[in-house]
Parts: structure tokens; sequence; C-alpha cells
């Protein structure tokens, strides 16, 4: 097979474990097909993409900058790492969706225009379709993908709103990206002095969604009292993990390890728990997670990565695309919606989970088992329209 070169944009460089852990799944999907493909990436922080996966890597400019760029028409980069590349890869995440003070969508599909107009083949593999309420979304969306050549998302309902949207182009259902780079795990020995390890994960919520209909601060009192009811019932390690979070500086927008911080305030046994201030690497995060025996989750890859190594999930449901994946993988039982999410619905669930550990292990295996699948069907379809010239 030719070597030919593909150009991915994400949200990558921002020290985001889920997105890392996507873009690790992609690099090895596309390498599964050719092991000496020339893969590219455009990220906001080259230097710690190229360390992570051993990978070309391209700067990019930040949110705003970027959007300052394309006014102001200065140098791009991006452009140049375009033309040396016959494929432009978009994906994965959530990127097709409004936010509250910032146009989201148009932004990540602005360089997905850029590459359509320089008749690149492109791809848009793995991404969540959330919140759409601006008419300007509504037409862009359909206007750019239906000039793309191939288009993969990883939920039904992210499919369903494309095609509600106008996107006429097939739409194909691939698993997160994330489960390619997840490798099983060992179970942890089910010794009685072996005491249970729940993980949480929480996160802010900033530039999310159209409307609240929750009490952010009423969800802090709620998780910390799960935390604590699973620490004093069941004497279990809890463990809160950051996703989004950076080893030598705070961050003021996004950042878990603060939100852990804040949610603690509201827990009596806060002393005894777990926090987890950094995780430098996907194997050092998922040797954590692996020997967990339930993880009750606000971050979607909280939940995708624990159900990739057969750990039993809770989802705090906070967004359409936790809402996508929790169906997909036939755990939509255990997924609450952030208004709901209260001690008195929470506990029976984690009473359960933890009272049957092998049937709810069995379930998470049989419901990711059919998610995966989709690959299978997805693979030459891939292998066609991206591969060969």
């Amino acid at each position: 097979m030719a070597h030919q070169g593909a150009l991915i944009s994400g949200f990558y460089g921002y020290s985001n474990m889920g997105d890392e852990a996507m873009l690790s799944g992609m690099v090895k999907l596309l390498r599964q097909q050719d092991p000496d493909y020339p893969l590219t990436v455009l990220t906001f922080n080259p230097e710690d993409t190229q360390r992570r996966h051993k990978i070309s890597t391209v700067p990019t400019h930040a949110p705003r900058r970027r959007l300052d760029a394309i006014r102001n028409k200065v140098r791009d980069p991006e452009r140049q790492a375009m033309k040396a590349n016959p494929v432009f890869v978009l994906g994965g995440g959530d990127l097709l969706r409004d936010g509250a003070d910032r146009p989201v969508a148009q932004f990540w599909l602005w360089p997905m225009q850029k590459a359509i107009k320089l008749k690149r083949r492109t791809a848009l593999l793995g991404v969540s379709v959330g919140e759409i309420w601006k008419p300007e979304t509504k037409e862009l969306i359909p206007w750019v993908l239906n000039q793309v050549d191939l288009i993969t998302v990883r939920d039904a309902a992210s499919k369903q709103k494309l095609e509600a949207l106008g996107v006429t182009n097939p739409v194909h259902i691939i698993p997160d990206l994330a489960l390619q780079a997840v490798k099983s795990l060992a179970q942890p020995p089910q010794e009685s002095s072996r005491p249970l390890q729940v993980g949480i994960s929480v996160r802010w919520m900033s530039n999310r969604g159209q409307t609240v209909d929750y009490s952010y601060a009423e969800l802090q009192r709620e998780m910390a009292a799960i935390a604590d009811y699973a620490a004093s019932k069941h004497n279990a390690v809890i463990h809160f993990l950051p996703f989004q979070a950076f080893d030598n500086y705070y961050s003021n927008d996004d950042d878990d390890y603060i939100a852990i911080l804040e949610m603690l305030r509201h827990s009596r046994q806060s002393p005894d728990f777990v926090v987890h201030r950094y995780f430098p690497s996907l194997a050092k995060l998922t040797e954590v997670m692996g020997n967990l025996d339930v993880v009750v989750g606000m971050r979607l890859h909280s939940l995708i990565i624990a159900a990739g190594l057969g750990v039993p999930v809770i989802a705090a449901d906070y967004d359409p695309k936790v809402t996508g994946f929790m169906a997909e993988i036939g755990q939509s039982d255990y997924s609450v919606p952030l208004r709901e999410f209260k001690r008195d619905r929470v506990i029976p669930l984690l009473d359960n989970l933890l009272a049957q550990p092998q049937i709810a292990r069995d379930s998470i295996a049989q419901g990711l088992s059919q998610y995966e699948a989709q690959l299978q069907t997805l693979k030459p379809i891939l292998l066609e329209k991206l591969f060969q010239s």
C-alpha cells in the first residue's frame, strides 16, 4: 500500500486525558491499516503531544486566537500542514455543539472547510453531536458534512441528530476511539482482606449547554454524600480521578482537581479519600482504574475507560454524549441526569453493583462487545475512503 499522510485535528494538547486517549486510539486504528502511515497532529502543545504519542505535530491556535487569525488573515501553519497531507481527519470528541459563549461547532468545522477547499480527502471520526440551538450552526453542519468523504459518530443519537439537520451523506457509528487504546487488565484479587475501590470523577460545568436546570452546589453536596456513604457503609477506598488537570499549575476555566477540592468541602470523610493530583499518562490512569470495583463519573471518559477495563459505571449524565454512550453499552439504567442526581437515587444503584460484582462486570462486557462490533463493519469503509488513492 502506498504511503500517504493524514493531518488530524481535535482537542489535543490541553491535558485532557479523555482526548489524549482518543488520539492514542485513533493512531492505533489508522496504523492497523498501515503501520507506516504518516500522521501529523494539530495540537496546542506540540512538545507534550509528541512525547505522549511519538507522532509529528503542528502548533495550532488556541480557540480565541484561531478566530483572531481568521479575521486578520495571519500566517496559517495549519494550512501549510494541510497542503502537505492528502487526508484530513477531524475527531474525536464532542466537537459538534453550540457553546454558551463561543462558536464551538464553527470553530472545529473551520479547518474542515479549508481541507475541502484544498480537495483533501476528509473524515469525521468518532464525534458526538451535542446541544445545537443556533440557526447558523444548524445551517453550517449539513453544508460542510455533505461534502465530507467519511462521517462516523460514536452513538446512535448523534447519527439521528445529523440526519435530522439535513446531512445526507452516510453516517456510520463507531465505538469511542479511546477504547482502541485501552487494554484490559487482570481483574483485581477478590480477597476478603481487600477493601472495595470506588472511583469518582467530577468536573466543572462552564460553557456546557443552553440552559441549566440543576444547582451545581447541590450536585457537589450529593456527590460528597455518595462518597461518604461508600466509604462508611462499604468500607471502600474512594479515589477521585482528575481527567483534565495540569502538572505544574491550576486552571481557572476547566480543572478537575479544583472541582474535586471544591466538592470535598461538603464531605465528612475527605481526609480518608485518595485524591489523585494528576495523571502523567494513560498508562498511569488505567493502572489505577483497572483496579476499581465501580466508577461514578461525570467525565465521559471516566465511564468509557472504566467500561473498557470491565469496571461497572454509574453516570452523572450532564450531556447528550454521556446519554448516548450509556445507551450504546446497554447501561441506561445506570445513567442519572444531573437534575435527578441525588443520593437517594444513586446509592441503590451503587449498592446493587457492589452486591453483584460479577453480574455487573458481565453486563458491561456484553454491552461493550456489541458496541465495539460496529468497528469491524467500518474498517473496510475506512480503508476505501482514506487509504486508497
